[in-house]
């Protein structure tokens, strides 16, 4: 049994983006699993693809989102999970960082570690083959679906009377802002472990992060509607508000480790 697995979470209703996805990373060498996690059996998914990488597409025959989660959990035979949502573009991976990871996140018994932090502008002050790691700070989005590992029994027990991803983001935030949280989490950031601003929201798409994150042979693919530029621009100010926030909130109590 693989330690850890990496599950990318999707929807029937944007099989397009995880076809981006997949195309983006097939020819992606990861030491461990892959999952596809879909809601109903389409045997035309990916039919013909001779990826090595994909080794199965699972799927909840549910429409629930929490429900689709733990059904899939329940067919990846792993301890550790990566989760991915289909447009999390990886950037850089290195499969040892991973592990360190994990090693870490068992020595320390945790069983969340967020692998972005303040999108990611602590990591141009780390060396190569160093982490930055720290606490998650408390707030209404502490635990989010960012690139994360999950240790997967925990995941699994959270995953009840959860309606949708935001209801996961914020009930499992209020768990984890209370004293003896269920969640012992951290976050790890790493130079040899980065993924793109995510490009999808609400359907359509942010033009400079979708061309940033994916080949230029494959931009094609994508036939959805851009973000309108008020959109863009206010998503662009809170990305700013959370960056300063998370940066000055981590200063005091950040660490650095060597792998």
């Amino acid at each position: 049994m693989s330690e850890i697995s990496l599950l990318v979470s999707s929807f029937d209703k944007v099989k397009d983006i995880l076809y981006i996805w997949h195309r983006q990373h097939e020819d992606k060498d990861f030491y461990f699993d892959v999952y596809y996690g879909l809601n109903f059996t389409d045997k035309n998914f990916l039919k013909g693809n001779n990826s090595q990488s994909i080794k199965k597409i699972i799927y909840s025959e549910t429409y629930s989102w929490s429900s689709s989660l733990k059904i899939w959990l329940n067919q990846i035979n792993s301890d550790y999970i990566l989760l991915l949502l289909d447009d999390h573009i990886i950037k850089k991976f290195d499969s040892l960082h991973v592990e360190f990871i994990v090693n870490k996140m068992k020595e320390k018994n945790l069983n969340f570690c967020q692998l972005t932090y303040a999108s990611n502008s602590l990591v141009n002050f780390l060396k190569n083959d160093y982490f930055f790691y720290g606490p998650l700070p408390k707030g209404k989005y502490s635990i989010n679906l960012q690139p994360s590992i999950w240790e997967k029994q925990t995941l699994y027990s959270l995953l009840d009377n959860i309606d949708s991803a935001w209801d996961f983001e914020i009930e499992l935030s209020s768990k984890f802002n209370k004293n003896n949280s269920p969640i012992n989490g951290m976050f790890f950031l790493s130079k040899n472990l980065l993924f793109y601003e995510q490009y999808i929201e609400r359907g359509k798409y942010y033009p400079k992060r979708f061309k940033e994150a994916i080949n230029s042979d494959l931009q094609y693919l994508l036939k959805r509607k851009k973000l309108d530029k008020i959109r863009r621009f206010k998503s662009f100010l809170g990305l700013v508000y959370k960056i300063i926030k998370e940066f000055f909130g981590s200063i005091k109590e950040i660490k650095q480790v060597k792998i």
